[in-house]
């Protein structure tokens, strides 16, 4: 392993380093472990085994009894580095140590880096390889030599550049970074649970105000098919040369793919359309996904898998359209196909809903709607909350590596 190091700064940065810093190539403090290491010695040895599509950092490994034998792949001892070759991947790092039930890894999709513990603090390294300006050094370098996204080559990871502080101080940027980054976790775990509980509220509000067949109803309330109250419209499509893409002629709706929140958001348009839906109608998609709800707020032209709802004055268009999300399983239900799922509107006609009197639907949909802003916002301000502590890693380890931890 050559010793000596440079201080040469990279020619991918301008970025100054603290006294007593340096940068040096990975491969003045690492050495690439090939396979040397012989699987046939150990025959009756437990591995753990890798690939990528299943890889996570602190994934524990699939088990596999004397796996190597059977197997030319790499075996990698304790004390590795493990750095992803795939190009979109190379953030991915798994490090071996004495915290892993498994010292060795039986593995073809990552370069094992041995570091110079002389030189080069381990845990330190697993921190600066996942550092963003060095993954996109290391990315514009790959882009470079091999002009695609191939597997990386291992003389481009020893040519890369780390800035590198004395050992001791090495030790104490890892420890306080192990620190900050499970308190980050946690936080992302804890606002994830919260985000799922936000996407339940829906529901949730619907299941406290419509019942099930074959419960009691409410005084006043009665069991009613949407068809008796509705008129339900099949969509058709149009021939494929009158359709435009620039607005001309009516928007064209085919499926959920044109859903929006609450709106369907045009794409294509149609200059010849054949089945015609009406502001306020309720669009329901019914074919491949059935059941999928959206209100057309402009005449549009409507596919085949879509069908327009058009409540009667017996029934508020709001509350007509809470109950077909509310009731989306049992339209799910009603569909065929051994293709894909559709569901006609013969069987749109039949679904079973309650139908509370008129000025208690418009209170309830009232309701329903003030919950439902109210849940929709609570579940923005939460991904946007997951998303900046998604975002904190990135930014600790930045500040980390320019000396400012």
């Amino acid at each position: 392993m050559n010793a000596k190091a440079t201080t040469d700064q990279p020619a991918t940065t301008n970025r100054p380093l603290p006294e007593g810093w340096r940068w040096v190539r990975l491969g003045e403090v690492c050495e690439l472990f090939g396979d040397s290491f012989n699987p046939q010695r150990f025959p009756e040895e437990t591995f753990a085994h890798y690939s990528i599509p299943a890889f996570d950092f602190d994934q524990q490994p699939r088990i596999e009894k004397g796996s190597a034998i059977l197997s030319n792949k790499i075996l990698f001892p304790n004390g590795s580095i493990l750095f992803s070759k795939l190009n979109p991947r190379i953030p991915r790092i798994w490090h071996i140590d004495d915290n892993h039930s498994f010292r060795r890894i039986c593995s073809t999709e990552f370069l094992p880096l041995l570091p110079n513990e002389n030189a080069l603090y381990p845990k330190y390294l697993a921190m600066v390889l996942q550092e963003p300006d060095f993954i996109n050094r290391l990315q514009g370098l790959v882009a470079a030599a091999t002009k695609s996204r191939e597997r990386l080559k291992p003389e481009i990871v020893l040519d890369a550049h780390i800035p590198l502080p004395p050992l001791p101080e090495q030790k104490r940027i890892a420890a306080v970074l192990r620190e900050q980054m499970d308190a980050v976790e946690r936080a992302r775990r804890a606002a994830e649970e919260q985000l799922e509980a936000a996407k339940a509220l829906p529901a949730a509000y619907l299941r406290q105000v419509f019942p099930r067949q074959g419960q009691p109803l409410p005084e006043g309330w009665k069991w009613v098919r949407l068809g008796e109250v509705c008129e339900i419209i099949a969509g058709q499509s149009p021939p494929s040369e009158t359709y435009r893409n620039t607005p001309e002629g009516l928007p064209f709706f085919q499926g959920k793919a044109d859903f929006g929140l609450l709106h369907p958001i045009p794409k294509t348009w149609c200059i010849a359309p054949k089945i015609i839906a009406k502001p306020e109608d309720i669009l329901i998609s019914v074919r491949a996904p059935v059941g999928p709800t959206n209100i057309a707020d402009v005449n549009c032209c409507i596919g085949r898998g879509l069908a327009a709802i058009r409540p009667s004055s017996e029934i508020d268009r709001d509350f007509a359209l809470f109950a077909l999300r509310h009731f989306e399983p049992d339209i799910i239900k009603l569909s065929s196909g051994s293709t894909f799922q559709a569901i006609r509107r013969e069987d749109l006609e039949m679904l079973v809903i309650p139908l509370p009197p008129l000025p208690e639907q418009r209170r309830i949909a009232a309701v329903l709607r003030e919950q439902m802003d109210a849940g929709e916002r609570l579940r923005r301000a939460l991904e946007e909350q997951l998303e900046a502590i998604k975002k904190l890693p990135a930014a600790m380890l930045r500040k980390a590596f320019n000396g400012e931890l």
